[in-house]
C-alpha cells in the first residue's frame, strides 16, 4: 500500500474552496462518477452497508492539506477516498487494478509510474515471459505464453487481478502471479 503522510491545516477559507470544488466537479465523484445530489454531499441513490446515504469528501492528492490548488483537490465519494487515499500518491506506481492511469490523473497531468504487470485489456498479439520465482518449476521460468481470453477478448485474471491464466506454446495453461509476467514483444 502507499499511504500519504497527511500535513498541514486546513486553511480559513476551506469550506468555501469545498463547495467550489464540489460545483466544478459537478457533484460527481471523480473516480467513479457516482452523482451527488447539487448542494448538498449526499449521493442521489447510492448508500453505505448501513442504509446512510454516500457522502461526497475531498481528497487533497498531496497530502498536504492546506495546498488547496484546483489540481490538488479530488472531488471522490467515501469509498473512492479511502481507496485512492490507501493505494496511491503522486508519482507512484499505479494500482494493478488501475489498468490505465485515472482521468483525474491524466486531466491534472500527475506523474505516475506503470505498473508493469499484465495489462487487463492488452493490444492483440502480445506475448510475455514467465519470470517465475523461487517455488517455481525451473523448466517454467522464461517460458513464452500468451494470456488466455474470454469471448469477449478481456484476460482472464483472479478477482483480485493477482493471478492471470496463460497458454503456453503447446497448449497448457498455467495459472500464474501477474506481477511475474512482462511484455516481450509483438508477435
Amino acid at each position: 500500500m502507499t499511504r500519504l503522510a497527511f500535513t498541514g491545516e486546513y486553511t480559513d477559507d476551506w469550506e468555501q474552496l469545498r463547495w467550489e470544488a464540489y460545483e466544478r466537479a459537478r457533484w460527481r465523484c471523480e473516480h467513479c462518477g457516482m452523482e451527488f445530489e447539487p448542494g448538498t454531499t449526499r449521493a442521489v441513490s447510492a448508500t453505505r452497508a448501513t442504509g446512510e446515504p454516500m457522502i461526497l469528501t475531498i481528497h487533497h492528492i498531496n497530502g498536504d492539506k492546506g495546498d488547496n490548488r484546483p489540481e490538488n483537490l479530488l472531488v471522490a465519494c467515501q469509498r473512492c477516498h479511502l481507496h485512492v487515499q490507501a493505494v496511491w500518491k503522486p508519482g507512484a506506481v499505479l494500482p494493478a487494478k488501475w489498468d490505465q492511469p485515472p482521468r483525474w490523473i491524466a486531466e491534472r497531468d500527475l506523474p505516475y509510474t506503470p505498473n508493469g504487470q499484465l495489462p487487463l485489456w492488452p493490444a492483440e498479439h502480445l506475448r510475455y515471459t514467465y519470470l517465475g520465482d523461487q517455488l517455481t518449476d525451473p523448466r517454467l521460468v522464461g517460458m513464452q505464453c500468451d494470456p488466455v481470453r474470454r469471448p469477449d477478448g478481456k484476460c482472464i485474471v483472479s478477482q483480485k487481478m493477482a493471478v492471470a491464466l496463460v497458454v503456453d506454446g503447446y497448449g497448457r495453461k498455467y495459472v500464474v502471479p501477474r506481477r511475474r509476467l512482462r511484455l516481450n514483444h509483438k508477435r
